[in-house]
């Protein structure tokens, strides 16, 4: 459906998956990141911490999080 837009898809490994991502958007002048947020249980959601949330919080550029 995206193929008339000619995306580009890029995956980071970064142990800090926070800061992996920003310095990815940096360094290559990424316009928009595109994240898709995991569910988590009930018990889960109160135990763990929103990369989705962090991403949001310290990203200079926009974010979409696609549920």
């Amino acid at each position: 459906m995206l193929a008339p837009y000619n995306p580009q898809y890029s995956y980071v490994n970064n142990p800090d998956v926070i800061n992996g991502i920003l310095k990815f958007a940096a360094d290559n002048d990424t316009q928009l990141v595109i994240a898709l947020p995991h569910k988590y249980s009930f018990f889960q959601s109160l135990l763990h911490d929103s990369v989705s949330q962090q991403l949001a919080a310290n990203a200079a550029v926009p974010v979409l999080l696609l549920k």
